[in-house]
């Protein structure tokens, strides 16, 4: 197998892996220092995606009809759904050596983005979460799930995925595509990708632990700890601006769900990422905030806050909500 990647970027301790087409797209408009203090990187079977982006760490894998498995022993390898997908994830494998140089050197946390439901998103992201959690980083991933329209082996493919990724992943936040339809309804798809690229950044910024008047990396390590039932999870995610900017915030946070979970009710613990802009949040708008989640929690459920200022948002807040 050969593996074609460049090392030129490989200095700062937070590693972003774009896995796949759609996943390597979205790293593509995350380029204009959206993101500062981290190394990207995308991975992918096809030369022509590697090629289209100007991410300069890349790891194109290779499929070769002879399949030489040799650090198999490091992972489990069973019932796969099709001969496409064992094949994604034998590429992934037999890349051991190229992966674990490129994306642990230097590094402490690495944030993998995919679909999963596709080949290579399902098949290469969960080979990587391994990797980098065998050298003991922090493993995030954020991963897309796909339409119903895709029918009913793609929803299974995507299962598996999942299934994959909470084994070594500290975290897996999860965003449905079908809730992102129904919350932006009929849109066209350059618009509908812009969108899921703003929820994407959110949820990055939420697991940096940069520049944070709270600390939240290690809450959002011990929030997820004992947790990795997918179904049970609430995602939640709101901005707004102006003299209302907490209330209404709050109030899109519980509305704009991203997957499984409707609603916040009957959770038990409850995790607040708030990001300002230029105008830092005020004692009576964090306190309106919490409020509104004790009206659906009670007072007895414990809520965990991160504060941390973006100055993206200029005059608004943006409130990611993570239930339990």
């Amino acid at each position: 197998m050969t593996i074609k990647q460049s090392n030129s970027i490989n200095r700062n301790e937070i590693k972003i892996i774009g896995v796949g087409k759609a996943a390597i797209e979205l790293l593509e408009r995350m380029q204009p220092n959206t993101i500062k203090n981290t190394d990207l990187v995308v991975c992918d079977i096809d030369p022509i995606n590697l090629s289209k982006s100007s991410v300069e760490s890349k790891i194109q894998l290779e499929i070769e009809k002879a399949r030489t498995l040799t650090p198999v022993t490091l992972f489990e390898k069973d019932c796969h759904l099709n001969v496409e997908l064992d094949m994604a994830i034998d590429a992934a494998i037999n890349a051991f050596d190229q992966i674990d140089s490129l994306i642990t050197a230097n590094a402490k946390m690495a944030i993998l983005i995919a679909n999963v439901g596709d080949t290579t998103g399902t098949g290469v992201t969960p080979v990587i979460a391994q990797i980098a959690k065998k050298s003991g980083l922090f493993v995030a991933a954020i991963v897309y799930t796909p339409f119903n329209l895709l029918g009913e082996n793609a929803k299974k493919t995507a299962n598996y995925g999942l299934m994959k990724l909470s084994d070594d992943c500290d975290l897996v936040l999860v965003i449905d595509n079908n809730k992102l339809q129904k919350l932006y309804g009929i849109t066209s798809l350059k618009n509908f990708a812009k969108k899921a690229e703003e929820i994407v950044i959110r949820l990055v910024k939420m697991i940096l632990p940069l520049e944070t008047i709270n600390t939240n990396l290690l809450d959002l390590r011990l929030f997820f700890k004992e947790h990795h039932d997918d179904k049970n999870l609430f995602i939640g995610i709101g901005e707004a601006s102006g003299k209302w900017r907490a209330r209404q915030g709050i109030e899109e946070a519980l509305k704009n769900v991203l997957y499984y979970r409707d609603d916040i009710e009957e959770t038990t613990n409850v995790y607040l990422d708030i990001s300002f802009g230029n105008n830092e949040i005020s004692i009576d708008e964090k306190a309106e905030i919490k409020r509104s989640i004790i009206q659906n929690v009670g007072k007895n459920v414990p809520v965990v806050f991160s504060v941390n200022q973006d100055v993206l948002l200029e005059d608004s807040i943006s409130i990611i909500v993570v239930a339990l």
